[in-house]
């Protein structure tokens, strides 16, 4: 009897891979309050034209607005995106996530000259625990480029911030 899980080079139609996500319920519940990163793929610095960071920034800014989508605390770092947010009552965590990164990679093949995705197709994410303090997590999101040493106080940076509270 062949193995159903042989090598791809015999059997490219099936590839068997790993659930990664949290039961969905958790992503399209607005009181649940998720941290995400998002990667380069091959850690490419586009983040680092700060211009193309500040066009994604705004799209942003715009979608959840758009989609009601509550955006505690984001950092645009060379090579990855951090956002602290929660689902709105119409747009769940995955949708709104894909969407900011298709518009993103929009924007820089038309606007930025960038030739290839350069998104990773995944994103790393984490809910926030009770006894988590949400101001915690945002002041840390915020001071990656001072662990990076990409400036001396967070303020200093330009690719980060809060679409909910004033900082």
């Amino acid at each position: 009897m062949p193995n159903r899980y042989c090598s791809i080079a015999m059997k490219k139609e099936f590839v068997v891979r790993k659930k990664i996500r949290l039961d969905s319920s958790l992503y399209s519940d607005p009181r649940q309050i998720c941290s995400v990163t998002i990667c380069t793929m091959r850690t490419l610095p586009v983040f680092r034209n700060v211009e193309f960071g500040q066009a994604c920034a705004l799209i942003l800014v715009k979608y959840s607005n758009k989609r009601q989508v509550p955006i505690f605390a984001y950092c645009f770092m060379p090579d990855h995106v951090h956002l602290l947010l929660s689902a709105s009552p119409t747009c769940p965590i995955p949708s709104f996530v894909g969407a900011f990164k298709s518009q993103c990679a929009r924007v820089g093949w038309t606007s930025f000259d960038l030739e290839m995705s350069f998104w990773q197709k995944r994103y790393y994410d984490h809910f926030l625990r009770k006894e988590e303090d949400i101001a915690v997590v945002v002041r840390y999101i915020l001071d990656n480029p001072v662990r990076k040493r990409l400036v001396k106080d967070w303020t200093e940076y330009p690719l980060c911030g809060s679409l909910v509270y004033e900082l």
